[in-house]
């Protein structure tokens, strides 16, 4: 072989520089081991142990693992990894059903996530000490049935301590034009509200100073108007709770208006829009209105709206448009009209109802941010080798938009487990 003049230094160039790059990488790796950033303090998380296992996993977000822990008694447990910015933090559960997964994304470092709920006091209920008697006169209904549990429908009596009343009317009797029935009583001296709807419109009555074994009798039409909360669309369902004092602290609540007093009344035009209806006086209110009926099987989308706090000027449930571009987990894309806060996705095997049964991942996720099926630790997988989520689709999405202006951080980071003021949408779509 005849070299020409220049070859043989570029081949031996070659041969250095080859030599100088083993060099170098050895050196780069040696100072990788040497040089890399301990593990820091990434977040806490109250774990409470549940079901048949359970494994909670702090992840990057690119869904590579960071730590993990086996869950074995309850307690806050401290996580930490190489630093990052954000994380991502997973519940892995075995259940008797399968594999039930939450993921929650986009949380800063050095957050804790969770607390302890047992340390919040729990709502002592009263024991019933009596029924008092009510006989209802000049009251109408529009029903397929007298059966006792239709008759609970139209109407509702309550006398408040977080108990619900509307399926608990004793004995109720409809004859004629007169509804009777026992109430049960919880307290000396018990403020019982009535409620109902007449010609399409809400009305109530407050009977003062109720006590157990009291039979008071009275008519329907003398029932007082109710104010009413504007909608804008027909709804299938409504309902207006009253709230006197704090949930945590044995408040007493009053149901003001249902959407099934509305629709079982006698008096009510059906192809109206129904309207909510509230008294004042109240120290807050909770407000919920769902745009369509549950379905049991196939593709159906719905708005919620929900507030606790004082009473809106009005419900509005947009218009929208939304497309599904890609329902498969690791690839999951949409496109969705309005502004909206945080996603909720839930994926199953091929997004069937039915494989709940085997897995079920949950991920809660910044409006916009991609969602991240995170890598498994391979001491859980060794221990569950069915454990399978390449076939996982979306089965149902929930997009949330927040009215009164929180953050995904104030929701899924704030210290308290129950917000006292709020307001939000929920679009909805569910696939089987």
């Amino acid at each position: 072989m005849v070299y020409k003049r220049d070859n043989f230094p570029t081949m031996v160039a070659k041969k250095e520089i080859k030599t100088l790059g083993i060099f170098l990488g050895l050196s780069i790796l040696i100072g990788s081991c040497v040089d890399d950033p301990a593990p820091v303090f990434l977040l806490k998380a109250y774990v409470k142990t549940f079901a048949t296992d359970r494994w909670a996993i702090v992840s990057d977000e690119q869904g590579r693992v960071l730590d993990y822990k086996h869950i074995v008694t309850d307690g806050t447990v401290e996580f930490n990894g190489f630093p990052t910015q954000k994380v991502i933090y997973t519940t892995f559960d075995k259940t008797s059903y399968g594999y039930m997964l939450t993921s929650t994304q986009a949380i800063p470092i050095g957050t804790t996530i969770a607390l302890d709920t047992t340390v919040y006091p729990q709502n002592a209920y009263p024991p019933v000490l009596g029924n008092a008697s009510f006989t209802l006169q000049d009251v109408s209904f529009n029903l397929p049935s007298q059966d006792p549990g239709y008759l609970q429908e139209p109407l509702e009596f309550g006398a408040g301590f977080w108990t619900s009343t509307v399926m608990r009317l004793v004995s109720p009797a409809y004859q004629g034009s007169t509804l009777s029935f026992g109430l049960p009583i919880q307290s000396d001296s018990a403020d019982v509200l009535g409620i109902g709807y007449r010609d399409g419109l809400p009305v109530h009555q407050w009977f003062r100073n109720v006590s157990a074994g009291d039979a008071l009798t009275t008519s329907f039409t003398g029932f007082l108007p109710s104010k009413v909360i504007p909608i804008n669309k027909k709804v299938a369902y409504f309902h207006v709770i009253g709230m006197y004092g704090d949930y945590f602290n044995e408040g007493r609540g009053y149901s003001l208006s249902r959407w099934q007093h509305w629709y079982y009344s006698g008096s009510t035009d059906k192809n109206k829009i129904p309207m909510p209806g509230y008294i004042a006086g109240f120290s807050k209110y909770s407000v919920s209105a769902i745009l369509n009926s549950f379905g049991c099987c196939g593709y159906t989308e719905n708005i919620f709206f929900d507030r606790v706090g004082p009473i809106p000027a009005s419900i509005v449930l947009p218009d929208y448009t939304y497309i599904l571009k890609n329902p498969v987990f690791r690839d999951f894309s949409f496109s969705f009209s309005n502004d909206y806060t945080y996603q909720e996705a839930a994926f199953t095997i091929e997004g069937k109802r039915s494989s709940q049964s085997n897995i079920l991942w949950t991920v809660f996720a910044p409006a916009g941010d991609r969602l991240v099926q995170l890598k498994i630790p391979d001491e859980i997988l060794s221990k569950y080798p069915d454990f399978k989520s390449d076939q996982l689709k979306l089965y149902m999405l929930d997009l949330t938009k927040e009215l009164d202006g929180e953050s995904y951080g104030d929701i899924f980071f704030m210290p308290a487990i129950m917000r006292k003021h709020f307001q939000k949408l929920t679009y909805q779509f569910q696939y089987d």
